[in-house]
């Protein structure tokens, strides 16, 4: 298992090697691998009623979704959004 999560990091962190402008369009619910691939490309838009759970209430923490959260919401919002387990619609993770 640790091999197979290893490959899908090495992937995302591709991502961002390329040169190219990848574009995240969150119409839904960003849940699981949809919410680490969303923040890892260059631009994300979302509608306004569009859902990015927290994976706290299920007793996981992906830590390359949070340093990308810090860089782009501050250490504060972020640490707000780990400890209350929210769901946040796009208005509100702007």
């Amino acid at each position: 298992m640790t091999d197979i999560l290893n490959k899908y990091y090495q992937n995302l962190i591709r991502l961002t090697s390329i040169l190219a402008i990848f574009v995240a369009e969150i119409t839904g619910r960003a849940f699981g691998a949809g919410d680490e691939h969303a923040m890892h490309m260059d631009i994300r838009f979302a509608r306004p009623d569009a859902i990015l759970p927290s994976k706290l209430p299920l007793g996981i923490i992906h830590l390359g979704a949070m340093q990308w959260l810090v860089e782009s919401l501050g250490p504060s919002r972020t640490m707000e959004l780990m400890l209350s387990s929210a769901q946040v619609n796009a208005i509100e993770a702007n």
